[in-house]
């Protein structure tokens, strides 16, 4: 049975350990060209949400090194990060400029992680590497965790159906297909696809908390 968390108007969902944190666009005017935003945590073992601070959403998105975005309500909700095995962090900004920072604040890497000059629209990781999805180009890719260097892209050239959100486990990648209403099963090593889920809606992001399943529609955040 799906479980609505919260209706429209969610902006940025941050998995972690035991649920996820989110942003939420209030109601009412925007102002000095930025959103009026609420921070939520929702407990994937309670099934309750409950409201926390700006600072709670800022370490759960960037690790200790949230402090050079708090200041920037604009790229705090527009950049794109994940943590990695190892506890460091990849921060990709606005215009597709990453760095990948150690648990300690250091510098491992810093580049660019645009495709064709199409910026990630979701990212994700595991053992194997980082996963970054490519809407405009229709690609996945799978980036080297020590590099960054592209070691396995699948599509292209419109190959999978404007992907946005993306989680991977193992050898499985579930991307979230918004041409389709579909999150696209692909497996890793022989490259085969399958629809995992189909939806009413459009699915713009998926995330996998142990056993639970999140996705964000147009119409909300859900448990599936």
């Amino acid at each position: 049975m799906i479980k609505q968390i919260c209706q429209e108007g969610v902006v940025q969902v941050v998995p972690t350990n035991s649920g996820i944190v989110f942003a939420v666009k209030q109601s009412g005017s925007v102002y000095d060209d930025y959103m009026k935003i609420a921070y939520r945590m929702y407990s994937c073992d309670s099934g309750e949400t409950s409201v926390v601070t700006r600072n709670v959403f800022l370490l759960s998105k960037f690790g200790n090194n949230f402090a050079k975005v708090e200041n920037n309500p604009k790229e705090f909700i527009e950049s794109k990060t994940v943590s990695l095995p190892d506890h460091s962090v990849l921060i990709v900004d606005s215009k597709g400029d990453a760095e990948l920072i150690n648990f300690d604040g250091k510098i491992k890497w810093k580049g660019n992680l645009c495709y064709k000059d199409c910026i990630p629209e979701a990212l994700c990781a595991t053992e194997e590497g980082v996963w970054a999805s490519y809407k405009k180009e229709g690609a996945i890719i799978r980036y080297s965790p020590l590099n960054m260097r592209p070691e396995i892209r699948i599509g292209g050239n419109g190959g999978i159906l404007r992907p946005e959100g993306i989680w991977a486990e193992e050898n499985r990648v579930l991307v979230c297909t918004t041409a389709d209403n579909s999150i696209l099963e692909i497996d890793a090593k022989t490259f085969k696809t399958k629809i995992y889920q189909k939806f009413n809606g459009t699915p713009h992001n998926y995330y996998k908390i142990g056993a639970n399943e999140i996705v964000l529609l147009d119409s909300g955040l859900y448990r599936l």
